[in-house]
């Protein structure tokens, strides 16, 4: 029985793709195949979504992918994902920095000079010091010498943890033209006197909708505390392998919190390795070791009332079924984390297809194909075996 791909199935229109020969496939050495249906009406450019089924049997995700149409010929295809965020290009803005000045003890300041009026929203700030949670006012005007208020109450942060360092040094503003920008950087109480504004890189991003995502359900979840290290360590199963998650969400039940984050993932537990022992090579299962996926700060804060929380982890390519997030709490109690939401991208394949036909979707073959079987080779090296059999509801070529 085949697995039909399910989920969104979509008529793009017609639009064409590069041509190429169609040559003839062979399914030999596939490990399974599924039924692909084009939408009814009239034919063109299509996308098939792809479901967790099909990301679970790949095997060197997306190359491992074929498509056959009825009469045996591969048939062109590229794999497309959507947006990830509610922006998607950007463009950099030429700035000068000019007139800096600063308060003893209080703030620093600095005027930015586009040149003209240019549409910004976005600017990336190299500040001096360490660990620091420095508050930052944004200003716009004309004439460099008037102010409007852009944005206020907006934070920069540097976190020092043992051997790990975390930073967020851009700032995300309304979008606005004007040819000045004012930055204030306000001192913290243990700050020295004068807080250095390094560099100021200034960007703007197209917004281009809404992001495309998809829920991931976990299928299992652990909170456990690392006395040791005084951290707080997540494990999650997402039930799938290779998902191209895109990021992961905390629900924190503490008021106020700043903490920092490493984010490590993996797509098996255990993995098999081949030792010689005497004139013949052994099998041994291993504990598979973590991948470091992603690092950063998350927080929840409160300035004059107002409460300024980020506790998304974006984690792009990020292609694991195992996820383990180690929170460095330092000197501080564990955080009460009641639940973790994940996210993926949303990816299909297109293909040029015919109105109504069906196509076939092959997968499961390993381009690297250096796994030699042990007991047949009188070499001294020791393989490891990375693929696994393909079972389940998808089929295995004809």
């Amino acid at each position: 029985m085949t697995h039909r791909v399910s989920a969104l199935v979509v008529l793009v229109g017609i639009l064409g793709v590069p041509q190429i020969t169609q040559a003839q496939f062979h399914p030999q050495g596939w490990g399974w195949r599924t039924a692909l249906t084009s939408p009814q009406g009239s034919g063109g450019l299509v996308a098939l979504s792809l479901d967790a089924a099909i990301y679970d049997r790949l095997l060197t995700p997306p190359d491992d992918l074929r498509v056959v149409n009825p009469s045996g010929a591969l048939v062109p295809h590229v794999i497309q994902c959507g947006r990830t965020a509610a922006s998607s290009t950007v463009a950099t803005r030429p700035v000068q920095m000019m007139n800096r000045t600063y308060t003893p003890h209080r703030f620093s300041r600095v005027v930015l000079d586009f040149g003209e009026t240019v549409t910004k929203n976005k600017l990336k700030v190299d500040l001096s010091g360490q660990n620091y949670r420095r508050k930052v006012t944004i200003e716009g005007g004309n004439d460099g010498k008037t102010w409007e208020t852009v944005a206020e109450r907006l934070f920069l942060f540097d976190v020092q943890a043992r051997d790990e360092s975390y930073r967020v040094d851009s700032l995300t503003f309304p979008e606005n033209s004007f040819r000045y920008l004012r930055l204030t950087i306000e001192n913290m109480p243990d700050d020295p006197e004068r807080v250095e504004i390094n560099g100021v890189s200034a960007f703007y991003e197209q917004p281009a909708g809404d992001p495309q995502l998809t829920r991931v359900e976990v299928v299992n979840r652990i909170i456990e505390q690392d006395k040791k290290t005084n951290s707080t360590v997540i494990a999650l199963d997402l039930g799938s392998r290779h998902l191209p998650i895109q990021s992961l969400a905390l629900v924190v039940d503490d008021a106020l919190f700043q903490r920092g984050y490493i984010v490590e993932g993996r797509n098996t537990i255990t993995d098999k390795v081949y030792r010689r022992a005497e004139e013949a090579w052994r099998a041994q299962e291993i504990e598979t070791p973590w991948s470091s996926v992603s690092q950063g700060i998350f927080y929840r804060t409160r300035d004059q009332g107002r409460l300024i929380e980020m506790t998304e982890m974006v984690i792009p390519h990020a292609a694991y079924r195992y996820l383990r997030v180690i929170i460095k709490n330092n000197d501080d109690q564990p955080l009460a984390i009641r639940d973790v939401t994940v996210n993926r991208r949303t990816c299909a394949i297109l293909l040029e297809a015919q109105a109504g036909a069906q196509y076939t979707l092959y997968g499961g073959l390993n381009f690297r194909r250096w796994f030699v079987d042990p007991s047949k080779s009188s070499s001294r090296k020791s393989p490891r075996s990375r693929g696994a059999s393909v079972t389940g509801t998808l089929s295995p070529p004809a």
